[in-house]
């Protein structure tokens, strides 16, 4: 049932007078009643027809024009608050959907866990995957305890706080963000701090992010366009550009760039884009890469052996070599 607090707060929205909070939390408030979205609405319909009905009575000896402004702010008002109940009640659902999906993950992970002995642990270094096996020693809820080893705390180091990494779900579909919350001697304690959808767990390839960038020209119908690759992999690239390039997802167009000695020209097929501020970033997977395939696959393998080399540099984090977060 709706709180009084609430519908009197709709009502006033509705007329014009001034109410101590937004729509969306309004909207909120609303839907946290757990009356269906449905019945939410109809109801704000019944108090948009009373509102209408006593602008009607109240305002008949107004000349036309004023009283069609005032329908017309009476309707602006209402269709606010049901954008704003349509939008909390997809986010309530999302939310709820979430949870559902995050407890039956973390069920699957438990039992898993349990029947095998051992967790798999994940992070990525410079979009490299780092991965490690730890032996499982118990848990419970969103809890899991392993036995330390030099290779998951290589793991960890990869992060930036050097407590955080990620656990591949069964099907691959969803990883858990897992943090150290205990180190005692052997015996690490994380706890799952989310649940979330796999992206990078579903790349084709591994790939590479370049310190040094390598410059690249696109040609297309609409002309050339120069960008810069971020990562690369033996399958694509990820490259950065002006905001104001012309480029679009499904798109063909011919890459080219040295690569050491070697001018590769691949053929391309933009794959996604993503503006971000002042530039747009963009995913582009090889269609074919003819006789540069073995050069570009040495590359990131080369940059592949380079990347140990720094991660093993890394060592393992602080906490580790005193056997104690405290």
């Amino acid at each position: 049932m709706l709180r009084s607090v609430d519908q009197i707060d709709a009502v006033h929205l509705m007329i014009g007078n001034k109410i101590t909070r937004t729509a969306a939390d309004l909207a909120t408030s609303l839907v946290a009643s757990k009356v269906e979205a449905g019945t939410l609405l109809s109801a704000l319909l019944r108090y948009q027809w009373m509102v209408v009905q006593q602008l009607m009575k109240s305002g008949s000896a107004d000349p036309m024009h004023v009283q069609m402004q005032a329908y017309a702010r009476c309707l602006e008002r209402f269709n606010q608050l049901q954008s704003s109940v349509v939008t909390a009640c997809d986010r309530h659902w999302h939310a709820a959907l979430k949870r559902e999906v995050s407890a039956r993950v973390l069920a699957e992970a438990n039992a898993q866990w349990l029947s095998e002995g051992v967790v798999h642990l994940h992070n990525y270094f410079n979009e490299m995957p780092v991965v490690a096996m730890a032996e499982y020693r118990g848990g419970s809820d969103a809890q899991l305890s392993l036995r330390l080893s030099p290779e998951v705390g290589r793991v960890f180091s990869c992060a930036d706080d050097m407590r955080s990494a990620w656990i591949a779900s069964q099907d691959r579909r969803h990883k858990l963000a897992v943090r150290v919350s205990e180190c005692r001697d052997d015996l690490l304690t994380l706890v799952v701090l989310d649940v979330q959808e796999a992206m990078k767990e579903c790349r084709e390839a591994v790939r590479i992010y370049l310190y040094d960038p390598i410059l690249v020209d696109l040609r297309g119908h609409a002309g050339a366009i120069h960008a810069r690759v971020i990562d690369i992999s033996a399958t694509g690239l990820k490259l950065e550009m002006e905001a104001d390039d012309l480029i679009q997802a499904g798109e063909q167009l011919f890459c080219i760039w040295l690569l050491g000695e070697h001018k590769i020209v691949a053929e391309v097929i933009v794959r996604w884009i993503h503006a971000d501020g002042d530039s747009k970033r963009a995913g582009v997977k090889f269609i074919s890469l003819g006789p540069f395939s073995e050069i570009v696959r040495k590359f990131v393998f080369a940059q592949q052996q380079q990347l140990a080399g720094r991660l093993k540099q890394l060592g393992v984090p602080v906490w580790m070599k005193r056997g104690s977060l405290s």
